[in-house]
């Protein structure tokens, strides 16, 4: 049996986390609201820019040491009054139950991310997605494995970004915009349509 390294968690949470972070509008302060898998590492991507105020994190045991993080059991722990711009759900199963409790959670130009367990789930949340937002983006790490993500807006995604956050082990300008190219095969199981 020959050794095989660890999958780096690293790709899949920078892939996951950093996106919809980028595509936020630079101009505002940040809140952020996450939840599953991905929920500490999006946490720590969002702290690393000054003008995140808030970050609340649902059902992590894990504490981060920072005034604006708060950590909490569910959803309906969080204070009436607190609204999101980005949201970042990655738990297994069909997210498309819990969207319209999250729509409520999100700034009108906030953006939503979410991780799909199963690749061939992708389109029935793809479409459950785009019955709420105006905008949805499909999108996946290549490696170690294919791991979709699912990003969405009212507002058209622009070309105007945040600055990357420092110290990334992979993610950079070029490489985001690959995230984004599907393969034929990728395309037509999640979009149902041949692709030239």
């Amino acid at each position: 049996m020959t050794w095989q390294p660890t999958p780096p968690i690293e790709a899949w949470a920078e892939a996951f986390s950093v996106p919809p972070i980028l595509h936020v509008s630079p101009t505002k302060p940040l809140r952020v609201l996450t939840q599953g898998q991905f929920s500490i590492p999006l946490a720590k991507f969002a702290l690393r820019y000054p003008s995140t105020t808030e970050v609340r994190i649902i059902g992590s045991d894990i504490i981060l040491k920072d005034r604006r993080v708060h950590s909490h059991l569910s959803l309906e722990e969080l204070p009436k009054e607190f609204i999101a711009d980005v949201i970042g759900v990655a738990l297994p199963g069909d997210p498309s139950a819990l969207l319209p409790v999250l729509k409520l959670r999100l700034a009108p130009d906030g953006i939503i991310i979410l991780g799909v367990d199963r690749f061939a789930r992708g389109r029935l949340v793809k479409d459950a997605m785009s019955r709420i937002w105006r905008q949805v983006l499909v999108y996946r790490e290549h490696m170690p494995e294919p791991s979709l993500f699912l990003m969405a807006s009212d507002r058209p995604f622009g070309s105007t970004l945040r600055p990357f956050p420092p110290n990334l082990k992979r993610l950079n300008p070029r490489y985001l915009k690959s995230l984004f190219e599907l393969a034929t095969d990728e395309a037509r199981l999640l979009f149902g349509e041949k692709v030239a």
